[in-house]
């Protein structure tokens, strides 16, 4: 009975083992062994995926920056500096009234943005595509911005493009010529290497 009992308690000794502290440690050190072995893999996994993310950003975002950059630039929704000509137009008689104004400004207007003018300004307030010019209470207003003479027009564009644009309409040149010369109005322009038109504020 005795030798049973003991061949029992040795096949559950050895279906069972006991760790001992020795071995235990080691198991734990395996064990975080491991661990650090899955974690340095997910890191390394983590930064591929940054990196390939921040790769598609740099080669995409610049595109879309200067797509955004050209769409502002068209709206007039920041400033434009460059070449151009600064005009001058001034009422020098009664004759010349709010109508006749108006009207010759927005002719100057169109010319110059035929003549593919990049940014155009009256008395320091930027002109865009939906810029309304018009007449109220006696009083020229581009937009909300009350404008009278003596008006300051700015062009940004090649120079000799603008004038040749302008000349080029011979019946509104010949208009201008006839009334400075009856001294309804004065005007003038002169060409400029550096000019800075601000950007559209309604």
């Amino acid at each position: 009975m005795g030798a049973l009992l003991t061949i029992q308690f040795q096949a559950r000794f050895l279906d069972q083992p006991e760790n001992s502290p020795a071995q235990e440690k080691i198991d734990q050190t395996e064990v975080l062994n491991d661990l650090r072995t899955e974690r340095n893999q997910l890191q390394q996994e983590f930064r591929e995926i940054i990196q390939a993310e921040n790769a598609k950003r740099q080669s995409i975002d610049p595109k879309l920056t200067e797509e955004l950059r050209k769409v502002q630039e068209n709206a007039g929704l920041t400033e434009k500096s460059g070449e151009g000509l600064i005009f001058k137009l001034a009422a020098e008689s009664s004759k010349y009234d709010l109508d006749q104004q108006v009207k010759d400004l927005q002719n100057l207007i169109n010319i110059l943005l035929s003549a593919k003018a990049e940014a155009i300004s009256i008395n320091g307030y930027r002109v865009v595509f939906r810029s309304y010019l018009g007449i109220e209470a006696k009083q020229i207003y581009l937009e909300n911005n009350p404008i009278a003479s003596p008006f300051e027009i700015r062009a940004i564009a090649n120079p000799s493009f603008l004038l040749a644009g302008l000349k080029n309409q011979s019946d509104f040149w010949a208009e201008l010529q006839k009334k400075a010369k009856s001294d309804k109005i004065s005007f003038e322009f002169q060409e400029s290497e550096y000019l800075t038109i601000p950007a559209y504020l309604k």
